[in-house]
């Protein structure tokens, strides 16, 4: 018995120094990388996948609960997005902004919630095909600076704030749902979006984490959207060409998918959110699409339990402290 038991304890401290040395290893990681974020925004190739880590954190899935229920994600068009569909169906409207020549997304909100849609990209200037209801503007939020190469010939310079956008459209006592796909120029868009938070039932947003400094720029955006809003998907999409190569022993998943799509509920909307270990996309929720067009199948992504553990640890400390 006393063998047994001598045993039994010396595997316990065994599985408890492992796991203290990944954990202790991981935090230096990232320490290491924070420290290299000045040196890194100089620099193209070797940063990269120091930069894409530190942003790991904010890039976890929660499972939440709205009304006790935990919340379908609906696919609206042929991409990747996915949405809670209790945000979608509280919101008054939805806004949609760098909407490119397709309108499928906002054609099939407009057919399934029977309510109004105003969209924006001032890189185009005839619009594809659009239900009643649907708004379109030649606009951009913020800057025109992102839009793409070969669009450049269509740019109308016409660009207005969040703020002024929704005093214009009398939608400041709305309840909103963004889409957002604007290639960069979400760094000034969203910081402005937050505002008006309160508003918000929902986002989904496409992050482009294409070279070194895009992914810089994103780690004070996504920490800014994580503390009014909940992350429920996280999906990586599928791209033309392979501009970066993601090698971290704390991802995995296809290293040419840089293409993010990220969709958020507001958190004033949550009744109970929590981190789960089982950070692979595929595994956390169902979803359906209420789209008749065939569309993407979802290409699969998983974040370490280490990252997972040590967020865990963070959230309990500073509900510890707190209290």
């Amino acid at each position: 018995m006393k063998k047994k038991f001598l045993i039994l304890f010396g595997l316990f401290i065994l599985t408890f120094v492992y796991f203290t040395y990944v954990l202790l290893e991981y935090l230096n990681v990232q320490k290491h990388n924070y420290s290299q974020i000045k040196f890194c925004s100089n620099e193209k190739q070797d940063c990269f996948n120091k930069m894409f880590e530190l942003i790991l954190p904010e890039l976890l899935i929660h499972k939440v609960k709205i009304n006790s229920k935990t919340p379908e994600l609906l696919r609206l068009d042929w991409s990747a997005r996915l949405m809670s569909d209790y945000a979608l169906s509280n919101a008054d409207v939805l806004v949609s902004y760098g909407v490119g020549d397709d309108l499928t997304f906002e054609n099939t909100y407009i057919k399934n919630m029977k309510k109004p849609v105003y969209a924006f990209d001032c890189g185009v200037t005839n619009p594809p095909y659009a239900e009643n209801g649907c708004n379109f503007y030649s606009e951009c939020i913020a800057t025109d600076t992102f839009i793409t190469e070969d669009k450049d010939n269509y740019k109308l310079k016409k660009v207005h704030t969040y703020k002024e956008m929704i005093d214009r459209l009398n939608l400041s006592d709305k309840k909103i749902f963004i889409k957002m796909d604007i290639i960069g120029a979400e760094k000034l868009a969203i910081p402005q979006i937050l505002d008006f938070s309160d508003n918000i039932t929902g986002m989904v947003i496409c992050f482009y984490f294409s070279d070194t400094n895009k992914v810089i720029e994103a780690i004070p955006v996504l920490e800014k959207l994580n503390k009014k809003f909940v992350l429920i998907s996280r999906i990586s999409d599928s791209t033309w060409t392979c501009p970066i190569n993601i090698k971290s022993k704390y991802f995995k998943g296809n290293s040419c998918n840089y293409l993010f799509a990220l969709s958020y509920v507001n958190k004033n909307l949550v009744d109970k959110d929590e981190i789960p270990f089982q950070q692979k996309t595929t595994e956390l929720y169902k979803h359906k699409s209420i789209c008749d067009i065939k569309y993407r199948p979802i290409i699969d992504n998983d974040i370490s339990s280490i990252v997972v553990i040590v967020e865990k640890l963070k959230r309990f400390k500073k509900q510890l402290f707190n209290n």
